[in-house]
């Protein structure tokens, strides 16, 4: 499914994507990550998920915009997540958002040397490995 965004009328009015305006009560959205890490144990629906520690997206030129905006401000609005990992796919460059107790730290890498340390599932992953 990718990084698609599926939208589900939940009740208000349905409106198209364009030339009109939505309200937002109308929708549901549900985001599919391209990585999705979580702790515990199985429950309900198998897939819808909110209590991610780690997710990941392959940030590609035309969906960037979308992963760096709507979907980062949803994703980092989940009490549990601790590491959101955004890789650039036509560059070499992994931005690792991570939640502190003052907000949200990021930290880019940009040399295939570099290490992604990912706290949450306790993992330090050479960039060589991810971008091989």
């Amino acid at each position: 499914m990718g990084t698609e965004t599926r939208r589900r009328r939940a009740g208000g009015i349905l409106a198209p994507d364009q030339g009109s305006l939505e309200r937002a009560a109308a929708w549901v959205f549900f985001l599919y990550p391209d990585l999705f890490v979580r702790w515990g144990q199985e429950r309900g629906d198998p897939y819808f998920r909110t209590d991610p520690l780690l997710l990941g997206e392959v940030l590609s030129p035309n969906r960037q915009r979308d992963d760096k905006g709507d979907k980062r401000l949803a994703y980092q609005s989940l009490p549990s997540l601790h590491d959101h990992v955004l890789v650039t796919q036509d560059a070499l460059r992994v931005e690792v958002l991570v939640r502190t107790e003052a907000g949200w730290e990021t930290r880019l890498s940009e040399l295939l040397d570099a290490t992604l340390a990912l706290s949450s599932i306790a993992l330090a992953l050479p960039l060589s490995e991810v971008y091989a």
